[in-house]
């Protein structure tokens, strides 16, 4: 986010605050911050991997910018997923972890062996 906006976000926190509003708070921020990505012509991008993985976050990178559009990432390391990643963006969701996988089988599985019964 632009540097000058921090003091009015800053105010806009204390009187959310003060007014007893800081249940709606998060709420506020995420929709401020998804209207300024649009008029920014800007994706912001949710990246949850099981390890490191620099590359991956270049090449999701590379793949939206081909569009002239800048790219804003936030990436974290999430050792539950066991394995894959987690990508999220202009409110899209790619689920390709493992654990995902393995309880989709899980279910199946479950379903399946209750037929058979």
């Amino acid at each position: 986010m632009p540097a000058e906006l921090e003091p009015d976000l800053a105010k806009l926190v204390l009187l959310m605050r003060s007014r007893g509003r800081a249940d709606h708070l998060k709420f506020t921020l995420t929709h401020f911050t998804r209207l300024w990505c649009e008029a920014a012509g800007a994706h912001l991008v949710h990246l949850r991997t099981a390890v490191p993985s620099p590359g991956l976050e270049k090449r999701i990178a590379d793949i939206l910018q081909k569009d002239g559009s800048r790219v804003i990432m936030d990436s974290t390391v999430d050792e539950s997923l066991e394995g894959g990643f987690v990508f999220e963006v202009d409110g899209y969701m790619l689920d390709a972890s493992v654990r995902t996988q393995m309880e989709r089988i899980r279910r199946e599985f479950i379903e399946k062996n209750n037929r058979i019964v």
